[in-house]
């Protein structure tokens, strides 16, 4: 190899943190800046206690003083209090309450009633942010400037539609849109991050195997795949694998029984017309593909997580391929993607702080995660792929003419998708399979 395609290599690899087409994937968190995994913990543990909660807020993790904070709205409860203490003995390092003006709660409300009121429609709002430090929300336009005149900068919440009233900031941004391969090659059991086909021609990605723990008697099924309901315009159906021959091998049917408007998550599952395989055939595994939109290996889903304003996901797009350095900096983002319902969220955002479009039409319904370690092919589950913002024609991975891409991502996280779809849905993982 000659030293300037080396250095060319070598170059790509420190811009994106993956080398194009490699079977072996080489991108990775950045581990140095990355929160102890027992700030994840205490997320965890804080989501399964007290989600739902007038008080429930977001960890929050900072790169550069490598500090937590906690964010709480109203009187903190002593098993909160001994958590943070617990995490900051365990991790060594600091973990500060902070206290939430509103609660996530009343400002996420306040988000959906502005989203399906007639001004979001005339002023073409496209997202309203319930701000993670409780402070207030954050409206996203697309209309022109001059359309966009009879929003104030800076307004209240029930002047936009809203029974109360909180602060907002009203920002101008692109049309929020879905993120509508793995290539051929795949094979059964079928892991998640796939790519996938409508018989309409519609493509999508896969994120996550579930156990169907409580299975529905009109859809009475063990097992089934993860990813977003916009995919086949929120309508059930077969869906195949891209193929080098004729037809296209039957992947999975995307259910509406298993299905969240709100959460744009739905379960794909075995049909066994089509598929020729009994339910009892394991057809998806707990893996999901990581590395090139054109290659990659599958990697050995270990647990979920939930989501740390600061740190990092990677995403796993089945057009895009892998990227990771997507700083999470919203928890509670609402959207309108023009479907059947006008607001989908919750959602977490995240910014690809490598400036990277890490995120395109297509890899919609895909992964993302975290590394387990550094070194370890196991990953944890914490979203499915739904939307992009401020796209542009800029892309990663596979090319098609108009193709948008963009270096924000919106994402369904795993557990509340989880949680509003039947089925009693558990993740599929190497332990429980």
């Amino acid at each position: 190899m000659a030293s300037d395609e080396a250095a060319a290599i070598i170059e790509e690899f420190n811009r994106t943190g993956l080398v194009e087409g490699s079977e072996a994937p080489t991108v990775r968190n950045d581990f140095r800046a990355e929160a102890p995994a027992e700030v994840f913990e205490l997320a965890d543990s804080l989501r399964e206690r007290f989600d739902g909660s007038e008080g429930y807020g977001p960890v929050q993790w900072d790169k550069k003083t490598r500090e937590v904070r906690l964010w709480w709205h109203g009187e903190v409860p002593t098993e909160v209090l001994d958590l943070a203490d617990a995490t900051s003995a365990a991790a060594g390092v600091p973990v500060t309450l902070s206290e939430m003006t509103y609660s996530a709660a009343e400002l996420g409300l306040a988000a959906q009633q502005i989203l399906e009121s007639q001004t979001a429609e005339d002023s073409e709002i496209q997202s309203v942010t319930a701000l993670f430090d409780g402070s207030g929300l954050e409206v996203a336009s697309s209309a022109p400037a001059a359309a966009r005149r009879a929003l104030p900068e800076t307004t209240t919440s029930d002047y936009l539609g809203a029974t109360e009233r909180f602060p907002v900031h009203v920002v101008e941004t692109g049309e929020v849109q879905p993120a509508n391969n793995r290539q051929s090659g795949q094979f059964a059991p079928y892991a998640g991050g796939a790519r996938i086909h409508s018989p309409s021609g519609g493509g999508c990605t896969t994120a996550f195997g579930v156990m169907i723990t409580n299975p529905r008697p009109d859809r009475d099924k063990p097992r089934g795949m993860l990813t977003a309901h916009h995919c086949g315009n929120y309508a059930g159906g077969n869906w195949g694998i891209p193929s080098s021959g004729s037809g296209s091998p039957f992947y999975g049917y995307k259910t509406t029984e298993y299905a969240s408007l709100h959460r744009d998550a739905a379960v794909m599952v075995n049909s066994p017309g089509a598929s020729g395989a009994p339910d009892t055939y394991p057809l998806y595994y707990p893996m999901m593909y990581v590395g090139a939109w054109n290659a990659g290996s599958r990697y050995i889903v270990v647990n979920g997580q939930t989501p740390v304003v600061g740190a990092d996901w990677c995403g796993s797009g089945s057009y895009s391929g892998t990227f990771c350095y997507n700083e999470i900096t919203q928890t509670n983002v609402y959207v309108d993607y023009g479907g059947p319902t006008s607001n989908v969220g919750p959602l977490v955002e995240t910014v690809n702080y490598q400036n990277i479009n890490a995120f395109g039409q297509g890899d919609s319904g895909g992964p993302t995660f975290r590394y387990v370690s550094a070194t370890s092919n196991g990953v944890f589950a914490t979203g499915i792929i739904s939307g992009i913002r401020n796209a542009g024609t800029t892309c990663e991975g596979y090319q098609y003419s108009g193709r948008k891409c963009s270096r924000t991502a919106l994402i369904s996280p795993i557990y509340p998708a989880m949680a509003n779809m039947d089925g009693g849905l558990t993740l599929m993982t190497n332990a429980n399979y």
